[in-house]
């Protein structure tokens, strides 16, 4: 600070401390590099878990930078391949938590350019049918929002399909949010007409209209 390359804000995003920014962006960028790549991975993760530990009733609030943190802390793990597989894996799970609640915490705001990115890396660091279809769901919903019918069609068809046809364990709602994605689906090419280039025929939206009402169930609203 006395030597001007950063300097203390006026409030601070965490109540009860300080908080200070660099002056330069060139002046931020040449102190991470200058940080080894082999260190980095902790580094980030643990910015991440305090960041966690201080915020822990607003966890939504801060989703955009724990994503950011968690995803940059796993990336470094690959990279570096330091850290042993439960390392690994603990930092994938946490990266792809906050990216999923980044996505649908930016797609509720209509801030869909940021909801896009952190759904496409949810989508990036995601294994299992589960984890890829949630991330296809939103990645879905978000081009919904943004009026591109066509691939919101195609990404919620893709997590329709991961859904119906697997054998792994995806909850106790799983029934019913499949029929609720394949409504969200079908709203696109029936009452969303006009946000598509191309029409889809009624054999495949019908296709997706019983895989919906089968898992919604008779006599279920």
């Amino acid at each position: 600070e006395d030597r001007g390359l950063v300097h203390a804000t006026i409030g601070s995003t965490i109540v009860g401390e300080r908080e200070f920014s660099f002056r330069h962006i060139l002046t931020q960028e040449v102190a991470y590099e200058s940080l080894p790549r082999r260190e980095r991975a902790t580094a980030h993760a643990r910015v991440a878990e305090w960041i966690e530990r201080q915020t822990a009733e607003r966890e939504r609030e801060f989703a955009e930078l724990l994503a950011h943190h968690y995803e940059e802390a796993y990336r470094a793990v690959l990279e570096t391949s330091r850290p042993g597989a439960t390392d690994r894996e603990r930092l994938r799970e946490r990266a792809f938590h906050h990216a999923m609640l980044a996505a649908n915490e930016a797609r509720r705001k209509l801030a869909l350019e940021q909801a896009e990115r952190f759904a496409a890396t949810a989508l990036s660091v995601a294994e299992g049918t589960r984890e890829h279809a949630d991330a296809l769901e939103a990645l879905g919903m978000t081009y919904f929002h943004d009026y591109r019918g066509d691939i919101a069609w195609d990404h919620l068809k893709e997590a329709i399909d991961l859904r119906a046809g697997s054998s792994e364990d995806l909850g106790e709602d799983s029934s019913r949010s499949l029929a609720h994605l394949c409504a969200a689906a079908l709203e696109i090419v029936t009452r969303a007409r006009g946000t598509m280039r191309h029409r889809i025929t009624r054999e495949e939206a019908e296709r997706y209209l019983a895989i919906g009402l089968a898992a919604a169930g008779e006599g279920d609203d």
